[in-house]
């Protein structure tokens, strides 16, 4: 069972105002779908990402491995960029939430709080680590993929 994170507040959403707000119907599933499969697409494309039980986070240890750096290296990423990751989606778990997790994903931690990061956290991530082959990986494959994204709109 996945668990529930709150939605994030208008003012740290994307567009603040509420104009880019979600689309009712199947067309706004379908576009988060398939947002949510691109961001699979690349992070996987590179390396394979391990994630929770509940397929939905990566704990700072997993993000950590799958971009080949030491735990410290995230955690000064986390420091420094704060609000631009609690936005794209990394939380920290303590109390009843981190149980709960813990319980789900069979940890045997102690410690009182988790970070935790969603796909689009890990993207975020790639973009603010320098000294990761794996991240200059992930940002070139983007960047690619943009550029032919490009191309293809100038042909057709």
């Amino acid at each position: 069972m996945p668990i529930w994170i709150p939605p994030l507040p208008r003012a740290v959403r994307p567009g603040g105002d509420g104009s880019h707000a979600r689309r009712d119907g199947p067309a706004g599933v379908q576009l988060s779908a398939r947002k949510r499969r691109g961001t699979r697409r690349v992070l996987d494309r590179v390396k394979e990402l391990a994630l929770s039980p509940d397929g939905l986070h990566a704990t700072t240890k997993n993000v950590a491995a799958y971009f080949e750096v030491s735990e410290n290296a995230i955690w000064a990423v986390i420091h420094d960029h704060r609000s631009e990751l609690h936005a794209s989606g990394y939380r920290v778990l303590s109390g009843e939430e981190l149980t709960y997790f813990k319980q789900v994903c069979g940890l045997k931690s102690r410690s009182r709080s988790l970070g935790i990061f969603s796909r689009r956290a890990v993207l975020n991530i790639a973009m603010l680590l320098r000294d990761s082959i794996v991240a200059r990986q992930v940002r070139t494959y983007l960047l690619d993929s943009e550029r032919s994204h490009s191309l293809s709109l100038w042909i057709t």
